[in-house]
């Protein structure tokens, strides 16, 4: 969305048309890759990042933010054994 003034000078809201979308060949591949992902795969990586957060969180002081991403953590690896 753009803001433009409308004439009284209250802003209006303005949307761009959107001409009808041809698929790309990159949706398709993105498609194809994410129906080859497992479940367990993406708790898997949702596993590492969060644990590289609550690194990061470690790492400059934040103890109380660390320890809820271990939870997290620990909630994500839970999740994946059960798939």
């Amino acid at each position: 969305m753009q803001k433009r003034e409308s004439v009284a000078g209250q802003p209006a809201l303005l949307r761009q048309a959107n001409p009808v979308a041809q698929p790309s060949p990159a949706a398709d591949v993105h498609k194809s890759t994410a129906a080859q992902t497992t479940k367990r795969d993406q708790l898997s990586y949702l596993s590492d990042m969060i644990d590289e957060l609550g690194t990061m969180a470690d790492r400059i002081g934040c103890p109380t933010l660390a320890g809820i991403l271990d939870l997290a953590k620990r909630e994500a690896d839970l999740e994946r054994s059960r798939t």
